[in-house]
C-alpha cells in the first residue's frame, strides 16, 4: 500500500482517506496558498470551518418564516383581514403548505443554479426574492395574492438559502457533520422562540403589513451580513457542468438504501410541516388566547432548537441512523399519548415540549446519512433528489387538509392527529429497515 492510499488519522478517531481527497477540488483560497494535503485536510472541522459555519447558521434562520406562518394564519382568521365573509382557514393552511413545498422545489432548482452560477450569484437571487417577497406580502389586498407573494416568491428565497447551507456545511465538516447540521436546523427553531411574540405584538399594534415589512428588513440585514463569512470548503465535490442531471439522479436512485432514506424524508417532512401550520389554530380552537397560542409555537420552536443540537451531537456519537430511530419512536408516542388528549394548556405545553425535541430529526440527519450511503462525490445529485423528496413530502398537508375539511364536523383536528401519528410510525419502521440494511449489529454506530 502506498502513502497516497493510506488514511490520514487525526485526533478523535477522525479519518479522511487520501484517495478520497483527490475526488474533491480545493477552494480558491486553498489553491492560492499552495496548501499541502496534510494542512489541506486539517481545515476540515477546524476553526475556519466553524467561522464559515457561523455564517451558515445565520442564513439558516430563514426557515422561521414558514415555521411561524401559523401566527399570521391565526391573525388573519381572527380579524377577518380580507373581509371575505367566508371561512378562509383552508386557504391560509394551503398558503403555508405551498410555501413549504416551493421552498424545497426551489432548493432543487437552486442546487442546479449553484453548480452553474456559483455561491455568490445564487445568494443574491435568494436575498432579493426572500425579502422582496415579504415586502410584496405587505401590499396584498386579496388572499389569492398571498399564494404569489408568500408561497412562491418568499418560498423560493428560503429554499435557495437552504441549499447554500446544505452545500457549504458538508464542504467543511466530516467528524462533526451531525452536530453542525443539528445547529443549522436549530437556528430556524431558535428564531421561532421569540418571533411569534414579536409578530403577535406587531400584528395587534401596527397590523399585518408592518409585520411583513419588519421581517423583510430583519432577514435582509442578517443574510447580507452572513454571506461575508461563507465560502466554499476544502472538500467541495467537483461540479461537472456538462453532466446530465437525469444521469446524476439515476446514479443515486439506483442505491436502494438511498431510496429508503428518500421515502423517510418525504414521509417525515409531510408530518413535520403539519403541526407547524395548525398548532396555533388548534390552541385557539381549544379555548386558548392568541398570546397562549403564540407561546405554544415558541415552545415547539425552542425545544426543536435544543433537540436539534442535542440529538445532532448524539448522532455523532452513536450514529445518525440509530438516533433517527429513537427520535421517530418518541415522536409517534407523543402524538398518540399527548396530542390526542390535549384539550387544555397544560397538556398542549407537555406535547409541544417533548414533541418539539424530536419531530424534526430528519432535517438533522438527512445529509449525514446520505453522505454515508452515496459518498461525497455523489452528494450534489443526492441533494437534488433529497430536495425533491422533501418537496413531495410538503404536498402531504394538502391531502391532510382535505381529509380534515371532510371530518371537521365530527371532531376537529382528530383526523390530523391520527394521520400524523401513523406516518411517524411508518418513518420509525423504515428507519429500522435502513439500519438493518446498513448493519445487522444492533449496537454498531450507523
Amino acid at each position: 500500500m502506498t502513502t497516497q492510499d493510506t488514511v490520514i488519522k487525526r485526533s478523535g478517531d477522525h479519518n479522511i482517506n487520501r484517495k478520497d481527497c483527490l475526488l474533491y477540488e480545493c477552494s480558491d483560497d486553498a489553491e492560492k496558498s499552495n496548501l499541502t494535503l496534510d494542512s489541506f485536510v486539517d481545515l476540515v472541522d477546524g476553526k475556519q470551518a466553524w467561522v464559515v459555519a457561523l455564517g451558515v447558521f445565520g442564513i439558516s434562520l430563514c426557515p422561521a418564516i414558514g415555521n411561524t406562518w401559523g401566527v399570521m394564519k391565526d391573525h388573519f382568521q381572527r380579524t377577518d383581514a380580507f373581509s371575505s365573509g367566508s371561512d378562509i382557514s383552508d386557504d391560509l393552511t394551503l398558503i403555508g403548505s405551498l410555501h413549504q413545498t416551493v421552498t424545497y422545489i426551489s432548493a432543487l432548482i437552486a442546487n442546479i443554479l449553484y453548480s452553474r452560477l456559483g455561491l455568490r450569484r445564487v445568494f443574491v437571487i435568494a436575498l432579493f426574492t426572500l425579502s422582496g417577497g415579504l415586502i410584496l406580502c405587505s401590499l396584498v389586498t386579496s388572499i389569492w395574492q398571498l399564494y404569489l407573494t408568500f408561497s412562491l416568491c418568499t418560498g423560493f428565497g428560503v429554499g435557495s438559502m437552504s441549499i447554500i447551507a446544505f452545500r457549504i456545511l458538508l464542504e467543511w465538516f466530516d467528524k462533526y457533520k451531525s452536530t453542525a447540521f443539528g445547529i443549522k436546523s436549530s437556528m430556524g427553531s431558535i428564531t421561532s422562540i421569540f418571533l411569534p411574540f414579536v409578530m403577535n405584538v406587531i400584528n395587534n399594534t401596527l397590523g399585518a403589513p408592518w409585520t411583513f415589512r419588519i421581517l423583510a428588513l430583519f432577514f435582509l440585514v442578517i443574510n447580507a451580513s452572513c454571506i461575508i463569512l461563507i465560502k466554499s470548503g476544502p472538500i467541495a465535490p467537483k461540479d461537472n457542468q456538462n453532466q446530465n442531471i437525469v444521469s446524476g439522479f439515476v446514479t443515486v436512485l439506483s442505491n436502494l438504501d438511498f431510496v429508503i432514506l428518500s421515502l423517510i424524508v418525504a414521509i417525515q417532512i409531510c408530518v413535520f410541516v403539519v403541526p407547524l401550520i395548525v398548532i396555533a389554530s388548534y390552541a385557539t380552537h381549544i379555548g386558548l388566547t392568541s398570546i397562549q397560542s403564540s407561546a405554544i409555537v415558541s415552545i415547539l420552536g425552542g425545544m426543536a432548537a435544543i433537540g436539534s443540537v442535542a440529538f445532532g451531537a448524539i448522532g455523532d456519537k452513536i450514529g445518525p441512523v440509530n438516533t433517527q430511530i429513537v427520535c421517530t419512536m418518541v415522536s409517534t408516542i407523543c402524538v398518540f399519548t399527548l396530542w390526542m388528549p390535549a384539550y387544555n394548556l397544560a397538556m398542549l405545553v407537555a406535547f409541544a415540549t417533548i414533541f418539539g425535541l424530536v419531530y424534526g430529526s430528519i432535517l438533522v440527519f438527512m445529509a449525514p446519512i446520505a453522505i454515508n450511503i452515496v459518498g461525497m462525490d455523489n452528494y450534489p445529485s443526492a441533494v437534488g433528489v433529497g430536495a425533491l423528496a422533501i418537496a413531495i413530502g410538503t404536498l402531504g398537508p394538502f391531502l391532510i387538509t382535505f381529509v380534515e375539511s371532510k371530518t371537521r364536523e365530527y371532531q376537529p383536528f382528530l383526523s390530523t392527529k391520527i394521520i400524523v401519528g401513523a406516518l411517524y410510525a411508518v418513518c420509525f419502521l423504515l428507519s429500522i429497515v435502513l439500519k438493518l440494511r446498513l448493519s445487522r449489529k444492533v449496537f454498531l454506530k450507523v
